[in-house]
């Protein structure tokens, strides 16, 4: 019977952990879309109201990525796990390539006529 109680559990934390990181990322768009459009807002009630709705957006991401580090660490997944589910909210599509400063310095220097 405990093994039963215990696999509704992990069940439980799974759904939890899959709504935590929907929402996570639902507020992560509303935050994007409020720093790519935040320059084109004139009016200044607008702008504090959009300014407010960010604000409120960003802590409830915030919320949401703890919720899924506690749904981790409750599932047992190692920390390195956790930070891919992460990584997951903020690239959907997989975390982009970072250049290698050097190279790019080098690139700029070199002559290729």
């Amino acid at each position: 019977m405990k093994k039963f109680i215990g696999r509704l559990r992990v069940e439980t934390n799974k759904e939890k952990l899959a709504d935590a990181k929907e929402w996570a990322y639902i507020y992560k768009v509303n935050c994007d879309i409020y720093r790519d459009k935040k320059n084109s807002i004139s009016d200044p009630i607008a702008k504090a109201e959009a300014r407010v709705t960010y604000e409120r957006d960003h802590a409830n991401m915030h919320r949401e990525l703890r919720k899924i580090t506690k749904f981790g660490i409750l599932l047992g997944y190692t920390e390195q796990e956790i930070d891919t589910i992460k990584e997951s909210v903020f690239w959907p599509e997989g975390k982009p390539q970072v250049r290698d400063i050097r190279m790019i310095e080098e690139f700029s220097t070199t002559d290729f006529n």
